[in-house]
């Protein structure tokens, strides 16, 4: 595993627009020439650094400014909120077309920091923000499917498989109205959301579960 000074070294000198290359790597920290370019493909294949080789510059650079170094200490509460932005971010990014890259781009580099790992617990409230979370619902009996009143104000309209579309802020009081709509429907996506729903009726079943001795 390579020195991380020279890791860091490596991504001050590319932020710095200098496109540095395996001979100054080699000069700098007096290496061989094939440790340093194990450095850099360490940096690439391990780290996942967006590298790229210039051949007008002669050394490498980023292909995209979202990339940070990992660094090296990160608290088990540092990188569970940091995959919570990394989901948060994700999920805005699948649900508008407009500005998505930069969602994608925020997203991967939460991600990154965070080590990659979903975030699994159910995110808070987003109400008063200008990006809701968005859901796909699939009634279980397509032929006869009223619009459920307790869905009203989350529905944005049906594609052509006839699965629903919502966006809301607050998951926790939109799969009060799921539930209130007394239909049976499948939450297709996001996965997040089916598992939360899935929760909440396993809590609502042990809640709603006579005791064992009849009382």
């Amino acid at each position: 595993m390579p020195a991380l000074h020279r890791l860091q070294w490596i991504d001050a000198r590319i932020r710095a627009g200098e496109y540095p290359n395996t001979r100054q790597l080699a000069e700098r920290f007096e290496i061989s020439r094939c440790q340093a370019q194990r450095d850099f493909n360490y940096l690439r294949d391990s780290l996942g650094a967006p590298l790229a080789y210039s051949a007008k510059h002669r050394g490498f650079y980023y292909e995209t400014e979202a990339y940070v170094l990992p660094g090296p200490y990160i608290t088990p509460a540092q990188k569970f909120l940091l995959n919570r932005m990394a989901s948060y971010y994700a999920q805005a990014a699948q649900g508008f077309t407009e500005g998505h890259p930069v969602y994608r781009e925020m997203a991967a580099l939460f991600r990154r920091l965070g080590g990659g790992e979903e975030a699994a617990p159910v995110p808070e409230a987003h109400a008063g923000t200008s990006v809701p979370y968005r859901t796909i619902l699939r009634p279980a009996s397509p032929r006869f499917n009223p619009r459920p009143s307790s869905l009203a104000p989350y529905e944005r309209g049906r594609d052509e498989e006839g699965r629903i579309i919502c966006e809301f802020h607050d998951p926790r009081a939109f799969l009060g109205a799921l539930l209130a709509t007394g239909q049976a429907h499948r939450i297709e996506w996001p996965d997040w959301l089916r598992q939360a729903f899935l929760a909440l009726l396993k809590q609502l079943l042990v809640a709603n579960t006579p005791p064992s001795n009849g009382e």
